[in-house]
């Protein structure tokens, strides 16, 4: 072999070579074109297919049974029928009609102060718990060290609210006005006053206590209507207000979407920022019970038989047209629905029920009591009845 066929096998090795660096290069600018275009394809066709997917992967694989066992040592907490549940630090706050008292999640009591209200209606939030006498001027502030400030309201109170960072509002009767909403900071001072020309219903304040959300309602030609209405506590006005709600709003809150969720008598509405009508869900029914978080808004409704109620969910983040779901499964006998994080707690003559913010059953208990309120502290759950508050162990 001459030298001329060295060469010639050589020349041959590096065409050889480049060629599979060719393939190679080509064969990943191939996939990631691949990639590219299923991207594309996946961000064109979202709207289509992400619907169907919705909730598939929160829907429970199936559902709890709890055994509705109670729990003996400190339990049953003695409390008065009428005492109204909270929680602070994943610990109770039991308010009846002589004291305030703190509680572990085991039932041992932390700490307990006497007030002197004759009717009253308590607001936790964050560490502190606001009390008011509905009906006479006095509310206090507490938290599980004592009072904080008790104060004495110019008229008769109405309804309250609290901020997680213990920012007060007061809702007053009023002389001059429709009534009147006094915002007190977490050490008593009056910081803001805003007079109604209509009935307030309720109030909510974000965490911070710089904005106050405020559901009032009237009459026009013989039909109720209500409003929303945003006020900066730091600034003088109205920093916005709906347009006229065909209902009675019975409460409302900033949703984590920043959108208002809005619970009436007879539907539920989503509002801009602005207030401006997004969403409207109509029950079909009459509203039983409802509560309000910044994931959800839940209402119980009833088609006239208490036997056949039903759940509507309205999450923050629906993007249904209609603006709320229906849990599955029809309940009887409904008698309170709490909603805790991602959980909706219905309670009922017979049962504790768990939901998914999807409308999914997630878990269950049989009760062996009737109850009338209730409160989630991490996988137990505290039930009020007519004679203290039972605890059990509840997977939800």
């Amino acid at each position: 072999m001459n030298d001329n066929e060295h060469r010639a096998v050589h020349t041959n090795i590096d065409s050889v070579r480049k060629n599979e660096r060719s393939i190679r290069y080509m064969k990943r600018l191939l996939a990631v074109l691949i990639v590219l275009f299923i991207g594309m394809g996946i961000y064109v066709s979202y709207p289509f297919w992400l619907p169907r997917l919705e909730g598939i992967f929160d829907k429970p694989s199936k559902t709890i049974a709890n055994d509705g066992a109670l729990a003996s040592g400190n339990f049953p907490i003695e409390a008065e029928e009428s005492a109204q549940l909270g929680i602070i630090k994943q610990e109770l706050a039991v308010v009846d009609l002589h004291t305030v008292a703190f509680y572990d999640a085991n039932g041992k009591q932390r700490s307990q102060y006497d007030h002197d209200y004759s009717n009253p209606a308590a607001s936790v939030s964050g560490k502190r718990v606001l009390v008011c006498d509905i009906g006479a001027q006095g509310f206090s502030l507490f938290n599980n060290s004592g009072s904080i400030y008790s104060k004495t309201a110019e008229n008769a109170i109405l309804t309250s609210a609290l901020s997680e960072n213990g920012t007060a509002a007061v809702v007053v009767s009023s002389n001059k006005f429709a009534c009147t909403a006094l915002f007190y900071n977490k050490e008593g001072k009056l910081v803001y006053r805003y007079d109604s020309d209509r009935r307030i219903t309720s109030v909510y304040l974000d965490d911070n206590g710089k904005n106050a959300y405020i559901c009032s309602f009237d009459s026009e030609n013989g039909s109720i209507f209500s409003q929303v209405t945003v006020l900066e506590l730091d600034k003088d006005g109205e920093k916005a207000v709906s347009d006229k709600l065909d209902c009675l709003a019975l409460g409302c809150i900033e949703n984590e979407a920043g959108n208002i969720s809005v619970v009436g008598d007879d539907r539920m509405y989503v509002l801009d920022a602005d207030c401006k009508t997004l969403k409207e869900c109509r029950y079909g029914g009459d509203i039983i019970c409802f509560s309000l978080n910044e994931r959800c808004a839940a209402a119980v409704v009833s088609n006239g038989d208490k036997n056949s109620c039903r759940l509507l969910l309205a999450s923050a983040d629906d993007d249904s047209e209609s603006g709320c779901r229906e849990a599955e499964g029809a309940i009887a006998d409904p008698r309170r629905v709490k909603l805790f994080d991602d959980r909706a707690i219905v309670l009922t003559d017979n049962y504790a029920y768990s939901y998914a913010l999807t409308g999914s059953l997630a878990a269950s208990a049989e009760l062996e009591k009737e109850y009338k309120d209730l409160a989630l502290i991490d996988s137990s759950l505290y039930l009020l009845g007519s004679r203290g508050i039972d605890k059990l162990s509840f997977e939800t």
